[in-house]
Order: C-alpha cells, then sequence, then structure tokens
C-alpha cells in the first residue's frame, strides 16, 4: 500500500509587524531616548526658580511641577499685600528641555507666555506685566520658597437642562499638512480650567506616534493657551534598540473668536511633513465634536 502524499502545509499568515521603522541617517545626531524610558522622563520635571521683582524688591520661589500633566502654582509679588499671579507650566519637552510656560493675573494685561530652554544654570525665560517682572530658571535655591503646584480645575457655567458640556469653554483645535486636516480635538474645558488630550497611533503595530495636547482657558474665557507635543519611534540600525525622538511648539493665548493659526511645527523625526495647529471658536458641543473628526480639505 502506496504512503499518502505529504502535502506541504500552507504558509502561516504573516504577523503584522511590530517594530519601528530604521531612523533616517538625518536625524542620527537629533535629541532622543530609549522608547521605554520616555515615560520616566517627562515625570521627572526639574524643578524651577521663580523671581518676581517690583518696586526695587524681590520675592523668590521654587516650584516643582509633574510633567504629564498642566499645573500652577500661585505667586505673590514681593510688599506688604502684594498682588498674585498664576505661574502655569503647561507642557514641556523632556529631549529639548523645553518648558512652556503661562502667566496669569487675572486680565489680558497680566497675562503672557514664555519659553524656557534649559541650557545650564544660566538659562531663564523673563516676562514684564504692569505688576512686574518675572525671571524663571531651572537653577536651584535653597533659599527661595518652596511652593506647590496643582492642576487647574475650571469652573462650568452649567444650568439644568442644558446640552453635553454647555456652559464649558469650546475651542476646535485643528491640524493640518498643507491645508489637509488629519487631526482634530473639541476642547471642552472649564472657566479657568486645564486638560491633555492624547492620541496614540499603530499602538499595536508600526511606529508608535503619540500627539499630546495641552491646554488652558482662563477665568473669562476670552483666550486658550496650546502646547502641542508630538513624539515618535524609531529602530537606530547603528545599534539596533527603539528610540523615541519628540517635537514640540506652542504659541501665547490665542483669542477665542473666529479662527486662528496658533502654531506651525515644522518636518522633523516626530513630524513627517510640517503641520500647522489652528484653532476655531464653537458655540455647542455637538457642532464642534463633529467639526473636530472630519479629515481631509480644511475649509
Amino acid at each position: 500500500m502506496a504512503p499518502a502524499q505529504q502535502r506541504p502545509l500552507p504558509p502561516l499568515e504573516k504577523p503584522e509587524s511590530k517594530i519601528a521603522p530604521t531612523l533616517p541617517s538625518q536625524f542620527f545626531n537629533s535629541p532622543r531616548i530609549v522608547s521605554t524610558d520616555f515615560g520616566a522622563a517627562l515625570a521627572q520635571t526639574p524643578p524651577l526658580t521663580f523671581r518676581l521683582r517690583t518696586r526695587g524688591l524681590e520675592a523668590c520661589y521654587q516650584v516643582r511641577f509633574r510633567g504629564e500633566r498642566p499645573e500652577a502654582a500661585r505667586l505673590a509679588f514681593p510688599g506688604e499685600g502684594g498682588p498674585a499671579i498664576s505661574a502655569l507650566h503647561l507642557a514641556w519637552d523632556p529631549l529639548s528641555r523645553v518648558h512652556y510656560l503661562f502667566f496669569d493675573g487675572g486680565n489680558e494685561s497680566t497675562r503672557r507666555s514664555a519659553i524656557l530652554r534649559e541650557a545650564g544654570n544660566t538659562a531663564k525665560a523673563s516676562v514684564s506685566l504692569e505688576l512686574g517682572d518675572i525671571d524663571v530658571s531651572a537653577a536651584s535655591d535653597a533659599a527661595c520658597e518652596s511652593v506647590s503646584a496643582s492642576s487647574p480645575i475650571g469652573q462650568s457655567k452649567w444650568h439644568e437642562g442644558d446640552g453635553p458640556n454647555a456652559g464649558s469653554v469650546l475651542a476646535r483645535v485643528e491640524v493640518s499638512e498643507e491645508r489637509t486636516r488629519i487631526w482634530g480635538w473639541c476642547v471642552a474645558e472649564g472657566y479657568g480650567g486645564a486638560s491633555t488630550h492624547g492620541a496614540i497611533r499603530n499602538p499595536d503595530g508600526g511606529a508608535r506616534h503619540e500627539w499630546n495636547l495641552y491646554s488652558y482657558v482662563p477665568a473669562d474665557g476670552n483666550t486658550v493657551a496650546l502646547a502641542l507635543v508630538m513624539s515618535k519611534d524609531w529602530i537606530d540600525p547603528r545599534d539596533g534598540r527603539v528610540y523615541r525622538f519628540v517635537q514640540s511648539a506652542s504659541a501665547g493665548f490665542v483669542p477665542l473668536e473666529g479662527e486662528h493659526l496658533a502654531f506651525r511645527i515644522e518636518a522633523g523625526p516626530a513630524v513627517p511633513r510640517a503641520i500647522d495647529v489652528a484653532v476655531f471658536a464653537e458655540k455647542e458641543w455637538p457642532g464642534c465634536a463633529s467639526h473636530a473628526a472630519r479629515r481631509g480639505l480644511a475649509d
């Protein structure tokens, strides 16, 4: 009796690749971190020193913020009964060591933004307000008063019977490449509140690409502060390890009326093509959410 004929087994289905793409040579010298270490680096924000000056007097504070979410500290200018201001650490890029800071004294004339780029103990960011001058640095000073920071909690002007997210400040944030919408968020923020909005693409296969949008709306609801931190994983062919690369940007307080181009991020290791970030004022949640979800050509 002849033996049964052996038939070849069908080829196994090829699993989806979970390996990051190979890093292009032009990014070999770009700031990076081992991908698995990024979360810890984000949380290890160094304490910042704030020096507030007015009428020849100085007050010094040291504040430690958490890098993964917006936080604010209440700081007073020197002198008896000196006015206070909210110092907001909106976001930071732990690879480039860049902090995105906003100051809010309660009205338009006392609001400013600043970017602190760490570059040794001499690096600082400065702003001038009608209340006085503020210098910020990452240089530690044990003589400064230690101040705690916390997440700003916004207040909603909600009334019974209102629809979803009624009583909140609505801002539609769109990300576009060459005037083609590729992503959007509908930010519903309480008056005086801050929050984080994220998105992760290809979490189970291919390159990991994460976008984190940080927002803050002052108590009057007339403007919004934004920062966008984008990261992407690449494998370096020189050692075979997976690294995370980051690009980030921010702008000053953006008016919440009509449409405004907030900022632009040029092409780089985390953003394959230059993107524009625009802000649109919205009045009701359903329209804001549906507009933010649309993809394709921008209006």
